[in-house]
């Protein structure tokens, strides 16, 4: 059974982050909810089936992964990502996010230098910060074609001494898919300079057709040694709900100062139904996956167009991978708080922060187009319309939204 990506599903009163939260963060319900990184787009009919003959099982007891499970996962990474995994390199975890922190945890101190790549994912600040770590940034190049690494920048940052680099590949918000001379040189520098790579490959499987990822840890033996590599069904099965994740580690002994951590804090345990999907998903989902990747690409070329040639205000970057879209509102002039204000109270659009990314996102503002065509064109034309009534006010906000509550979350 095929689904229908051209309709829109109600996700609403199902306590979803994305759309039954929008009175809270927004002060307004009315809006299209387009910031949260999930799929607006139903996961694969084998997944669900999997789940509900499950479910069938009177007894949810506590569940083991078996071989098959992971060598669906392995089998997945040769085939997709031409990456040989060995069984021994992996370890479980319920989240990308989770297992950052537990690294971060297994293998520094408080007070320890950590890299980041900025604008970067979000959670990246908060898992440093929150273990008492020191956040160390590098600002990508946003060139006239497309985001770049600054290697000059980050040599510098790391032979101050960083211990970690938490590296996002593909990257979110920006939406590059790295190439190997890029990642070689990447790699080359950190090895130099004692630091290791983290990778968060969440978004591995989500990338469009004029490129290709490369696990960072899969370009040598050299490299492996010196990658610990997050990833997670989540972001490729529109499952993250169900909380399940891997960490792929060849270096030993990094590996087991993780795997104590994990079990120090009672962490490998997973929920039934995700295992049950997670398997179900990397056996059979790759047909819903290629379709999806087509519908996807289809939006993102859409997005483009549309913004090109209604709106030319807005600046962007085709991502190359992810469904998420990092726009630059920057034209208008506006602060944050009155970008994140135009588009909730004259767009009717959520859209998540680009502060919430780095100092580099002041301007900017991530966009989901993961959804049905429909519900995106919709969202578009409310953003056009939006900007012909600010343009037609000489860019003052003020007149537009006098009566409106200022957003305070959108710090």
């Amino acid at each position: 059974m095929k689904r229908d990506y051209n309709k829109i599903y109600d996700r609403k009163k199902t306590d979803c982050f994305k759309w039954d939260l929008n009175k809270e963060i927004y002060g307004k319900d009315d809006i299209i909810s387009m910031w949260v990184a999930d799929m607006d787009l139903p996961a694969d009919p084998i997944v669900e089936q999997s789940i509900i003959d499950r479910a069938r099982h009177p007894i949810y007891g506590y569940t083991f992964r078996n071989d098959a499970y992971f060598q669906a996962f392995m089998d997945w990474q040769y085939t997709r990502n031409h990456w040989k995994i060995n069984r021994n390199w992996l370890l479980n975890s319920t989240s990308v996010v989770v297992s950052i922190n537990m690294i971060i945890r297994a293998l520094t101190q408080p007070g320890d230098k950590i890299l980041i790549c900025t604008p970067v994912y979000s959670q990246f600040f908060v898992t440093i910060t929150d273990t008492g770590r020191q956040i160390v940034t590098s600002s990508l190049i946003n060139d006239n074609d497309e985001y770049k690494l600054d290697f000059a920048d980050i040599e510098s940052k790391l032979a101050a001494g960083v211990k970690l680099l938490v590296f996002c590949s593909p990257h979110n918000p920006v939406g590059r898919v790295w190439g190997k001379k890029e990642l070689e040189e990447l790699a080359r520098l950190c090895i130099k300079y004692d630091t290791i790579i983290v990778s968060d490959e969440i978004h591995s499987d989500l990338v469009y057709s004029e490129v290709s990822h490369t696990p960072l840890a899969s370009l040598s033996p050299t490299i492996s040694a010196n990658t610990i590599t997050c990833m997670s069904p989540g972001k490729t099965f529109n499952i993250s709900g169900l909380s399940i994740g891997f960490i792929i580690i060849e270096n030993e002994e990094l590996r087991e100062l993780i795997r104590q951590k994990f079990l120090s804090y009672h962490l490998m345990a997973a929920n039934i139904f995700g295992i049950t999907a997670c398997h179900t998903a990397y056996s059979s989902s790759a047909p819903w996956l290629d379709n999806t990747i087509s519908y996807l690409q289809a939006n993102r070329d859409f997005l483009c167009n549309y913004i090109s040639e209604n709106i030319p205000q807005i600046k962007l970057h085709k991502p190359q991978g992810t469904y998420l879209v990092w726009l630059d509102f920057s034209y208008f002039q506006l602060s944050q708080k009155q970008l994140q204000c135009f588009l909730v109270h004259l767009a009717a659009l959520g859209l998540d922060n680009g502060t919430k990314y780095g100092e580099e996102g002041e301007g900017f503002m991530r966009l989901n187009f993961a959804c049905s065509r429909q519900l995106l064109q919709k969202a578009l034309d409310q953003l056009n319309e939006a900007v012909k009534k600010l343009m037609q006010v000489e860019g003052k906000l003020e007149k537009l939204i006098d009566n409106y509550k200022e957003i305070e979350d959108c710090d």
